[in-house]
């Protein structure tokens, strides 16, 4: 199979991705995507990083972190949320993350106006890339 394939999974709780990510580990699948749309979001979205990073260390996973799924009370606190999870993304091994804005996006919050705040930032160690 080709290395290069990245695989999204969807599921609706840590057991479903369980499922899905022992079949991917008995198929030799390496790359994974793991969205951040639907039921996965805030809690289950959290839960599933730290669940991947503790068990599967074998898989190279990049994670969607929706802008629009993960906004909380005010841009400057869902700002905050986006930097605390970018500056905890080694410890959880996550070292590529695609940040995305979303289809409802929210007024002066999107992944173009992150990426301006974030050229604010020094010493973040991240790969990024933008889905606008």
């Amino acid at each position: 199979m080709n290395n290069n394939i990245r695989f999204e999974l969807s599921f609706k709780n840590i057991s479903q991705l369980e499922k899905k990510l022992n079949f991917c580990k008995l198929n030799n699948i390496k790359n994974i995507n793991i969205p951040c749309k639907g039921s996965i979001k805030k809690d289950l979205f959290n839960s599933t990083i730290k669940y991947i990073s503790k068990n599967y260390n074998e898989f190279n996973v990049t994670y969607h972190y929706s802008l629009y799924h993960q906004y909380s009370k005010n841009k400057d606190k869902s700002y905050q949320d986006f930097l605390d999870f970018v500056k905890n993304s080694h410890i959880n091994r996550n070292y590529e993350i695609l940040l995305v804005s979303g289809s409802n996006k929210k007024k002066n919050f999107d992944s173009v106006d992150v990426l301006a705040y974030l050229k604010k930032e020094k010493n973040l160690k991240v790969k990024l890339g933008i889905a606008y």
